[in-house]
């Protein structure tokens, strides 16, 4: 139940963080010259999480877009007093192409780490 709640945060903040950079317009350099490499766009959020003044924990997302490539990074981090029952530590990644207005991952990559045990998972697209 954790795990797919889990997913489905991590995939609702790439969704958002896509959606956004989709529909705002390149910034382009000082002068408003345009180079030829297709311009990017990056997205950064990070939440510290708390429940009633308690720090629970953080998460962070970054993505980066440039021309049809993409790279998201998320991160959760457990802190405060849920360290007592849970430490936990999880970084997950993922880059490709975006064609079709889809997601086509390259790679997928995953790391948890927690009192007990460390974990990694690497997926090719």
């Amino acid at each position: 139940m954790k795990r797919v709640r889990m997913s489905r945060v991590r995939l609702s903040i790439v969704a958002v963080a896509f959606a956004a950079l989709s529909f705002s317009p390149p910034v382009l350099g000082a002068g408003g010259e345009s180079s030829d490499a297709a311009p990017a766009s990056t997205l950064d959020l990070s939440y510290d999480l708390y429940a009633g003044g308690i720090a629970l924990g953080r998460v962070g997302m970054s993505a980066h877009f440039q021309g049809s490539d993409y790279k998201a990074v998320s991160t959760l981090e457990t802190r405060g007093i849920v360290n007592a029952f849970w430490q936990s530590k999880i970084e997950a990644a993922s880059n490709g192409q975006l064609a079709g207005g889809h997601v086509q991952p390259a790679l997928y990559d995953s790391y948890s780490q927690n009192r007990n045990a460390e974990r990694r998972q690497r997926n090719p697209g």
